[in-house]
């Protein structure tokens, strides 16, 4: 599947709900046509003492909807970690591994870092899609 914008408010609001208590605000979300990175959050200030949150899910991959949540939920606790002014050693530091850990035993997710952006997508499904891809770039070269 490829999931849309609404879908991922859903998802959202559900896991905001269930794991972080309904405390993150709700950001902007985006969708972006990347294969290196499933997801990402980012912020900025807005105003003197405001900030903009946003999480971009990739679409580049056709995933099912468990390997989405897994992005969705990751990038939620990027969120969570700035929302709540906590210190980590980096990124991925270790603060974020305990409690990705923690969500993944207790809800029964996959919330790790993945160096493979198909997290959850086979090798053989990827290379599909890869060739699919590349065959709709030729086909439309040839029709300009």
């Amino acid at each position: 599947m490829i999931i849309t914008i609404p879908e991922i408010k859903k998802e959202f609001d559900k896991w905001n709900g269930i794991i972080f208590n309904n405390e993150l605000p709700t950001p902007a979300f985006e969708l972006m046509q990347t294969k290196r990175l499933l997801g990402q959050f980012r912020w900025r200030k807005i105003g003197v003492n405001q900030i903009g949150y946003t999480i971009r899910i990739s679409v580049f991959y056709d995933r099912p909807l468990e390997s989405y949540v897994d992005t969705i939920v990751h990038e939620m606790l990027h969120f969570y970690i700035r929302f709540k002014e906590i210190k980590d050693t980096s990124s991925h530091g270790k603060i974020w591994k305990q409690k990705a850990a923690e969500i993944s035993n207790k809800y029964g997710l996959n919330i790790t870092r993945t160096s493979s952006p198909g997290g959850g997508i086979s090798d053989a499904v990827m290379e599909k899609q890869k060739i699919a891809r590349s065959e709709e770039r030729r086909v439309g070269k040839e029709c300009r």
